[in-house]
């Protein structure tokens, strides 16, 4: 997977906003077609937004996801979850990553469109394969207001400009959230290393457990389960925690 996703990262990088979608007319009506939940708070005014880019199995309706939308959605924070092309078609992620920016792009089409939505708050947020184009997207949309990657891919300190690019670069909130036992996926020590030279407006969170944020082990041992559930619920606070923080002050 790790070579495959390096290469799709490669391409997408280089063509950059060569890719982007939302300023097209004939795509404006694109996320119709997607399989998506939006959660808007019902009162008479505008609210704040979090996109959830899933992974590339670990979809929109399972719990690190669903969970932190309806979070978001009881802190008064809207939010859109949607599952991509490729697995609604139960096909590979597109060789380019063409598809998977098409498909956050019709989303922040339709966001950016909705009179409910504040358009100067929302937010993106990935899961694992989701956390690499929904970084894509925010670099590309200065508009988006922050950035929540959930189980970041970064084997190597080195992959990280191809990965994550110019984090040392960015100023605006950049927030890691990953299991400290996640060692094919992300060494927390690979990650610190590439992280070496940002700034403050990175902030790295770890929990236990490997790339699930769950504990390995017995899979009827309630209390190794009640561990992995609390380890979801704490990474799901964690993130809505930094949202909120964010919206007080005013970032």
């Amino acid at each position: 997977m790790q070579k495959t996703v390096f290469l799709i990262l490669v391409i997408i990088f280089c063509l950059s906003g060569a890719l982007l979608y939302s300023k097209d007319k004939n795509n404006d009506k694109q996320w119709k077609k997607l399989d998506y939940k939006m959660l808007v708070p019902a009162a008479n005014k505008k609210f704040p937004c979090i996109i959830i880019c899933p992974g590339r199995g670990y979809h929109k309706d399972l719990p690190l996801i669903k969970d932190l939308a309806r979070k978001a959605y009881a802190n008064d924070i809207a939010s859109v979850t949607f599952n991509w092309s490729f697995f609604i078609n139960k096909q590979d992620p597109s060789p380019d990553g063409s598809a998977e920016i098409a498909d956050i792009e019709n989303i922040l089409a339709m966001v950016m469109q909705d009179p409910r939505i504040d358009i100067s708050r929302v937010y993106i947020a990935g899961k694992s394969l989701g956390t690499l184009f929904a970084y894509f997207a925010f670099r590309e949309h200065k508009e988006l207001k922050g950035c929540i990657l959930l189980t970041p891919l970064l084997s190597k300190a080195e992959e990280g400009e191809s990965y994550y690019p110019e984090l040392s670069k960015e100023t605006r909130p950049v927030t890691f959230i990953l299991g400290d036992r996640d060692s094919l996926n992300c060494p927390l020590q690979e990650l610190y290393t590439y992280l070496g030279n940002c700034t403050e407006n990175v902030s790295v969170i770890t929990l236990n457990g490997g790339h699930s944020l769950q504990i390995e082990g017995n899979p009827e041992d309630y209390t190794l389960n009640e561990i992995n559930k609390k380890n979801f619920r704490l990474a799901i606070d964690a993130a809505i925690l930094k949202l909120r923080v964010l919206e007080y002050s005013g970032m």
